[in-house]
């Protein structure tokens, strides 16, 4: 039962002077915020739906690299139901707060056994293989075992975790390597300009 000399009591029927009152200067109120937003004195609310076509397309787009809808449920704290709605187009809104949660997950909440594409990582072996590393101690480096007998990379796809490790080995065998190139090009560049001029 609604209170007595509230807007809510007036709505609930009751036709008292105090809800009338209440009512009335709900009334007032509201007319005077729609005339500050439409003279630009405020600024207009935001609309609390919005349309959910960019959510869908990176619903799509967070399944193709291997992001199901239960991993995106647990990210972004709505429910599976919910973003299984949104995903296949029954529901064609959404509120803008469930949108930003759901548009905040990109490919750095892969779980570690997920499978991405071995393009890089197959890269990143070989450039090791040249700079005189040997699978076993690739596989050595990477696994943390001494007896490893080497690191087996088969097939399109690598696991999430298994391509951050080759990734940061590279990065410490590779990186300082890279520099002492570019150090050499600019050294190479700035004695053709020095020359040249």
């Amino acid at each position: 039962m609604s209170r007595c000399g509230t807007r809510s009591g007036y709505v609930a029927g009751c036709r008292c002077d105090a809800c009338r009152a209440a009512h009335r200067d709900y009334n007032r109120e509201w007319l005077r915020r729609e005339a500050r937003i439409r003279y630009g004195i405020e600024p207009p609310k935001p609309a609390r739906w919005i349309d959910a076509t960019e959510v869908r397309e990176h619903l799509a787009w967070l399944q193709s690299i291997g992001i199901g809808r239960r991993l995106v449920a647990r990210y972004s704290r709505v429910s599976a139901s919910q973003i299984t709605k949104l995903r296949d187009g029954t529901t064609s809104r959404t509120t803008a707060n469930t949108a930003n949660r759901i548009l905040a997950i990109g490919k750095h909440h892969l779980p570690p056994r997920a499978a991405i594409d071995a393009t890089r990582t197959i890269k990143q072996l070989n450039e090791l293989h040249k700079a005189g590393w040997t699978k076993k101690a690739i596989g050595r480096a990477i696994t943390g075992n001494p007896n490893c007998k080497s690191l087996q990379v088969r097939g399109p796809k690598v696991t999430v975790a298994t391509a951050q490790k080759v990734d940061a080995l590279w990065q410490q065998v590779m990186a300082p390597k890279i520099a002492q190139r570019e150090l050499e090009a600019q050294h190479k560049a700035d004695y053709r300009a020095r020359t040249a001029a």
